[in-house]
């Protein structure tokens, strides 16, 4: 964990990535993680936003789940949306996905 920002650490991950297939990343009360590290790290390895809690949250100007290719924001009780139950998903090519 970075502790500037309570996210994932880019120089943890780089100890890492070789068992890695992707990563679920955790915006933190706001803070968006420090993303061009990690994206640079992963190099095409998917990288998932989990923006629930960093709702209007930007790094580098640019909104938090639409910093990789796929990002959600869940919508339970105690998130910044609460609407009881729910989520939602954003990708950007829907066909890397896989059935």
């Amino acid at each position: 964990m970075n502790l500037e920002n309570y996210c994932l650490s880019p120089a943890d991950l780089k100890d890492k990535i070789s068992s890695l297939k992707a990563i679920v990343l955790v915006h933190m009360f706001g803070h968006p993680a420090d993303m061009e590290p990690i994206l640079a790290t992963c190099d095409g390895i998917p990288v998932i936003e989990d923006c629930a809690q960093s709702l209007f949250g930007k790094y580098k100007g640019t909104y938090t789940g639409f910093l990789s290719g796929y990002s959600f924001f869940s919508f339970r009780s105690g998130k910044y949306i609460s609407a009881g139950e729910g989520s939602a998903l954003f990708l950007k090519d829907p066909s890397k996905i896989e059935s």
